[in-house]
């Protein structure tokens, strides 16, 4: 089924226990809840028009048509214990299409180079290194995050883009651990809390899906590199795949390739023709 079994399980991770952590709780079930009249909407317009997080919010409603379609409420009976691949059909079409789309060159979506240094390491190096994505076809290059008010009352669930991203610094492992942002843009940042687990994770009734030991990929489709994940949410650079858990920092180095490295560097005060001789700097 492509799933794997971690070494323990996240504290509070079957939900929160305090008034904020059942408040986070409600805010990620509803982003991740079935909204038909809402994806109605969205596929009335042209994709060609659409927002970056229009397109992105259609794909995470036609994701759970598909899951949902598949039998994500019955899983743990044995009928429904191999959903390796998604039932063929109009869904799983524009599940594949605008994955293609949010992975593009012009996306900020799409894959973008990290350094990931991973808990518990004595080194001041990256544990890892590489173009950086969610593992599950919902998240693509997005971090899912709960924005919070002054007072922490959540206010939803958002998508930042990996591509506008300097760095983040992730709290201890817990079901919304805290992180912060630290933005391209200068001087922007902001606390947040980031969902331990994929949000469909809440719909099925298997434990192992909520308690953060465990990952699973289901409804595969054709000619797309990675299925739908529950349980523990996953990254991967190429070559690894870790658990978000495993994350205490990120950080987006520059990338010469990238059609605006010459903004880039201006931002943080860098001279690009040094920084091309020197190699990239985080």
């Amino acid at each position: 089924m492509g799933s794997f079994t971690r070494g323990g399980g996240q504290d509070g991770a079957e939900g929160g226990s305090d008034e904020l952590g059942a408040a986070l709780l409600d805010v990620h079930r509803a982003y991740w809840t079935p909204a038909p009249a809402e994806k109605e909407r969205l596929l009335r317009a042209r994709i060609e028009g659409m927002s970056w997080r229009d397109i992105l919010r259609l794909h995470h409603l036609t994701c759970l048509d598909l899951l949902h379609g598949a039998g994500l409420t019955r899983l743990g009976d044995e009928r429904f214990e191999m959903m390796v691949d998604a039932a063929p059909g109009p869904d799983a079409e524009l599940c594949a299409a605008l994955a293609a789309r949010l992975r593009g060159p012009t996306s900020p979506y799409r894959p973008r180079l990290a350094f990931v240094f991973q808990r518990g390491s004595a080194s001041k190096e990256p544990s890892l290194r590489g173009p950086l994505t969610n593992a599950s076809l919902t998240h693509l290059g997005a971090l899912e995050v709960i924005r919070l008010e002054q007072d922490q009352r959540p206010t939803g669930v958002d998508f930042v883009p990996l591509d506008a991203l300097h760095s983040v610094h992730i709290g201890p492992p817990s079901l919304f651990p805290p992180a912060r942002l630290e933005y391209e843009e200068e001087g922007r940042s902001e606390v947040v809390a980031l969902p331990l687990l994929y949000g469909p994770s809440w719909f099925t009734p298997r434990p192992r899906d909520r308690d953060g030991t465990e990952t699973t990929f289901i409804c595969h489709i054709k000619d797309v590199s990675s299925g739908l994940g529950l349980g523990h949410q996953d990254f991967t650079n190429g070559s690894s795949l870790f658990g978000l858990g495993s994350i205490e920092q990120i950080a987006f180095p520059l990338d010469v390739d990238a059609p605006d490295f010459e903004e880039r560097c201006r931002k943080r005060g860098l001279d690009p023709a040094q920084v091309r001789a020197s190699g990239p700097e985080s």
